[in-house]
């Protein structure tokens, strides 16, 4: 098994899995436990140690174990994806929220964290996309184009937001009574 990148790299992805989840169950604070964002984040500094003390002691193990141990983490940060889609769909019945766990956080992180480890099992490089040639004159245009773009969403969206929300994330009515400001207690 070589390829032209580390077998750590898989460790990198499930880092960004754990800590992607941790903030979307951050976004959607109403639907999980509160503990759970520290949960997944403990989780990512697990990778991080792993990084740090790894090379000084597994440098001399061969790359296919390297590459097992470092699948298996990618592996387990996407089946924590998968079960808070579980805890949403089954547990908090919440339909809508889970399918948008999946099909913009599950689906994705698997499929690349599948990808990324075939292309090591099977000794392909990862090429970057080819990027246009820009010239710094261009730079000032795009900036401006793209402070216009924010601008006119901010138009757009901020007359809905001082319009009021007429209910939560996902259709979900907004729990009242629990130290939120303004709640039933």
């Amino acid at each position: 098994m070589t390829s032209g990148f580390a077998p750590e790299f898989l460790i990198l992805i499930g880092i960004d899995v754990f800590l992607g989840a941790s903030i979307l169950t951050v976004l959607l604070d109403e639907l999980f436990p509160a503990a759970l964002p520290y949960i997944l984040e403990m989780g990512a500094l697990i990778g991080f140690g792993e990084l740090l003390i790894g090379p000084s002691y597994v440098s001399n193990f061969p790359s296919e174990l390297r590459f097992y141990y470092s699948f298996t983490y990618a592996v387990v940060s996407v089946m924590t994806l998968f079960g808070m889609n579980l805890y949403l769909l089954f547990l908090d019945w919440h339909p809508q929220a889970s399918a948008t766990v999946a099909v913009f956080g599950t689906m994705p992180s698997a499929l690349g964290v599948l990808y990324f480890a075939s292309a090591f099992v099977n000794g392909n490089s990862i090429s970057l996309p080819m990027m246009p040639v820009i010239s710094i004159e261009w730079i000032y245009v795009l900036f401006g184009i793209s402070v216009l773009l924010i601008l006119v969403v901010l138009v757009v969206f901020g007359r809905r937001h001082l319009e009021g929300p007429t209910e939560g994330a996902f259709g979900i009515e907004p729990r009242k009574g629990k130290g939120v400001k303004g709640g039933v207690s």
